[in-house]
């Protein structure tokens, strides 16, 4: 049954009072109007306490709220939803400051974890949803399209040595065409499968190699032309990371090799001069 203890207007409940519930041990302590608890201190059943307004018997405008769990709601309620602008902070000691809906994170907000990573953006019933920054302690930065917690579209990545990435992004991982640009110069432009050159791409060092073609688990691997530096060129087959299989290796004077390559050696090829003169051969990786 539920006992009230205070001041009474036209037999109803008027100004500041208590009430308890002993069938679940529910308690209020506060202001009352017509009846009804508008402003105080709750003790609800489940361990939690509030203190804030109420209206029609609910969690209703600004207050506070603690669950036994440590869990802790400062903010806008709506008829006993969070709603409106609030600060949640969870047990662990992370911090959500930002709007909220039906209970839950929703809208534009701020999370900071324990470790001082922190995510700026839209939010979807308690994750990530739409464009937002996440930055890590050690100034690493994500920046783009979030989905359920996770990063996904068109994004960037910083990390914290200067190396850089803009591109396609699923799950957090580069996946689709990007750019990859080292801190020292090196730089791919190609198709990734997740977090691995994988497809088509080029990739140039900063001494004016290049290479283009294609990549298999993140090595050169299939058909592609390396340009070396010196103005050599090799046009032809690809097998972790070397030349290997049928191909051509042009030098700067225009001779050239043409056959097959073993791990980078010429294997069983033929060599021509400029004007297509046959110098020699090579038969299992000799010279004859």
């Amino acid at each position: 049954h539920l006992e009230y203890v205070g001041e009474i207007e036209n037999g109803m409940p008027n100004g500041n009072g208590e009430s308890i519930n002993y069938t679940n041990g529910e308690k209020f302590s506060g202001e009352f109007k017509h009846g009804m608890p508008i402003y105080g201190t709750g003790f609800s059943s489940d361990g939690s306490k509030y203190v804030g307004q109420l209206a029609a018997g609910k969690k209703h405008g600004q207050g506070t709220i603690t669950f036994q769990n440590g869990l802790t709601y400062v903010g806008l309620f709506n008829y006993g939803k969070f709603d409106g602008n609030g600060i949640l902070t969870f047990p662990d000691g992370a911090k959500y400051v930002g709007e909220f809906k039906d209970d839950n994170q929703n809208g534009q907000g701020t999370l900071t974890r324990p470790d001082g990573t922190t995510h700026v953006g839209q939010f979807k019933n308690g994750k990530a949803n739409g464009h937002g920054t996440l930055t890590f302690p050690d100034g690493e930065k994500h920046e783009g399209e979030f989905k359920n917690g996770l990063m996904n579209g068109q994004g960037s990545i910083i990390l914290a040595s200067g190396s850089t990435y803009v591109g396609m992004i699923k799950d957090d991982r580069k996946h689709g065409r990007g750019t990859y640009t080292w801190n020292d110069g090196k730089k791919y432009v190609g198709e990734y499968n997740f977090n691995l050159r994988h497809g088509w791409g080029t990739y140039t060092w900063p001494n004016g190699n290049k290479y283009v073609g294609e990549y298999v688990d993140g090595v050169r691997h299939g058909s592609g032309t390396f340009f070396k530096s010196n103005g050599d060129k090799y046009v032809g087959k690809f097998k972790n990371g070397r030349f290997h299989g049928q191909g051509k290796y042009t030098f700067t004077d225009g001779g050239k090799f043409v056959g097959e390559f073993i791990s980078d050696k010429p294997w069983n090829v033929t060599e021509y001069l400029k004007d297509g003169t046959i110098t020699g051969k090579y038969l299992n990786g000799k010279w004859k």
